[in-house]
C-alpha cells in the first residue's frame, strides 16, 4: 500500500488544503497579484477625462452634477445670508418673497 502524504496544518491544527493546480481562481488571483501597480499619472487621466467628453451621456451627465452642485452650494448660501440678516436686522416686518408663492425659502 502507498502512504498518503503528511498534509499541512496551521497553528490551530486545521489542514491546510493544496492549491489545486487548474484552480481558475487562484490562477487569476496569481496572475492579478503579479501584475505591476503603477499609479495613473495626471496626463493618463486627463486623456482619459477628455476620450469619456466625446461620449454624450457622460458629458451631460457630468454637466447636471456639476450644476446640482452649484445649485446646492447657492441654496446653503441664501439660507445663510438670509439667516446672518435676520440676526443683525431681525425679522423683516415686510418680507417680499410672500408676494411670489412659486418662491419657497
Amino acid at each position: 500500500m502507498t502512504e498518503k502524504p503528511e498534509l499541512e496544518k496551521d497553528a490551530y491544527g486545521d489542514i491546510i488544503e493544496p492549491p489545486l493546480e487548474n484552480d481558475y481562481g487562484s490562477n487569476v488571483d496569481a496572475l492579478v497579484d503579479s501584475m505591476p501597480v503603477a499609479p495613473p499619472t495626471t496626463h493618463d487621466v486627463n486623456t482619459v477625462h477628455n476620450e469619456l467628453l466625446n461620449d454624450p451621456h457622460y458629458a451631460v451627465h457630468l454637466h447636471e452634477r456639476q450644476l446640482e452642485r452649484l445649485t446646492t452650494f447657492v441654496e446653503e448660501l441664501a439660507v445663510r445670508l438670509i439667516a446672518l440678516e435676520e440676526h443683525i436686522h431681525g425679522k423683516d416686518p415686510n418680507p417680499g418673497l410672500e408676494e411670489y408663492p412659486e418662491v419657497k425659502q
